[in-house]
């Protein structure tokens, strides 16, 4: 399970004529452990990274440098696959789970993508949205994506190793949703052997059904209403969040595209020039700017939109030892600055915030081409990072 969600502010308090910072976030969410990497890919380097299972494949060399996110370094180098990325134009892509999902099982006499490099085509070709749906869209002269079969029986329990093209057998329902700087978003989904392109005005994605389905079901909860009682401590007349009764809280993925939507909504209601909301309260100097405003709500917002730590979903265990075992959880969760072209991450078991910038990353690893790119620890067991922060030693006297 995966969730995706966009928001927009102003650059400049008070003054909408100075453009917004656009900032999508998503969580992946799996059982068992998939270790990942963040790799860093300078233009030029040539594609696909492994020869693909498709007739006639498409052969490019990336025009916009991206880091990605991909499987730690000895699965990578054996099937190189990303399941996310943003590229030095703020553009981005992401995979996200759609069980059911069949993929076209054949392609043209050329221009043919096996899907596992679709996210590295997308980030490394295209700066705008547009551009790629018009590539999309022009059939035989665009491209084509091609998946393995969908199996007649459900699939393993957990993620599984090797992600990417040299294995043939192995499938993973995925539809992807695409952002850049001006904050459009598009979905791709492959639905009964044909690919299907919707524009999304709020970058919400979770999983099945279809997208189609999602917006139809959305609309059965127009009652819901993020504008309500003002503070908590009014003692009379309607509580705080009573605009909000009847929205599912549970984590299956038709509820969660309902609490995205609302709550991007909600956001979106607030002055567009960020008039007596910006800046935002806190922050080192009194005030949060608008970057780190929305950095931080978009973070905090697609976790709770996800809502599942380690532990809380459980599954029968395969072991006879056991007879519950942990279900799916996040596993890590990040936030695409699409203006600044930075890239912010979190992880189940570790809650700082760390940051990467895309142009300062890809200019520091020209020259460097598969296997060889730069790469730092996602989620890893083998890579622990400072996790919390101590403070005890800034505490001082009263005044």
């Amino acid at each position: 399970m995966c969730t995706n969600l966009l928001l927009s502010v102003p650059k400049v308090p008070g003054d909408a004529s100075q453009g917004k910072v656009h900032a999508s976030a998503r969580c992946l969410e799996l059982a068992g452990t998939l270790g990942t990497n963040i790799y860093v890919v300078p233009p030029g380097q040539s594609f696909p990274l492994v020869s693909p299972p498709v007739p006639h494949p498409l052969e490019w060399s990336n025009k916009f440098g991206f880091v990605g996110v991909g499987p730690e370094p000895k699965g990578f180098a054996q099937a190189p696959c990303f399941l996310d990325g943003l590229n030095e134009e703020g553009l981005s892509a992401a995979a996200l789970w759609l069980p059911g999902t069949a993929y076209p099982l054949s392609g043209g006499p050329s221009n043919n993508v096996w899907f596992t490099d679709f996210v590295a085509w997308i980030v490394g070709s295209f700066a705008r949205v547009s551009d790629l749906k018009a590539t999309l869209q022009a059939g035989a002269a665009g491209i084509n994506v091609m998946g393995p079969p969908t199996p007649d029986g459900p699939l393993p329990v957990g993620p599984r190793l090797p992600l990417g093209p040299t294995a043939e057998d192995v499938y993973l329902p995925l539809h992807y949703i695409v952002t850049d700087a001006t904050g459009a978003s598009v979905v791709i989904e492959f639905v009964d052997g044909a690919m299907n392109v919707y524009d999304s005005s709020d970058g919400v994605l979770t999983n099945a059904p279809p997208y189609p389905w999602q917006l139809a079901n959305l609309a059965l909860y127009p009652h819901l209403d993020t504008v309500g009682a003002q503070t908590a401590v009014v003692s009379s007349g309607p509580p705080v969040g009573s605009g909000l009764v009847g929205m599912p809280g549970d984590p299956m993925s038709s509820s969660r595209f309902v609490r995205a939507a609302t709550w991007v909504k909600g956001m979106h209601r607030l002055p567009s020039d960020g008039s007596g909301w910006l800046p935002a309260p806190g922050g080192a100097t009194g005030g949060s700017d608008p970057v780190q405003t929305v950095v931080n709500i978009a973070m905090q917002l697609v976790q709770v939109v996800m809502a599942t730590p380690y532990g809380t979903l459980l599954a029968p265990s395969a072991s006879p030892s056991t007879q519950l075992a942990v279900g799916d959880w996040t596993m890590w969760s990040l936030v695409r600055d699409h203006t600044h072209q930075d890239l912010y991450f979190t992880t189940a078991f570790n809650g700082i915030m760390r940051s990467i910038n895309v142009k300062a990353a890809v200019a520091a690893s020209s020259g460097a081409r598969f296997p060889g790119f730069p790469t730092i620890a996602l989620a890893s067991a083998s890579a622990p990072a400072h996790w919390h922060e101590d403070v005890t030693k800034q505490l001082s006297q009263p005044a």
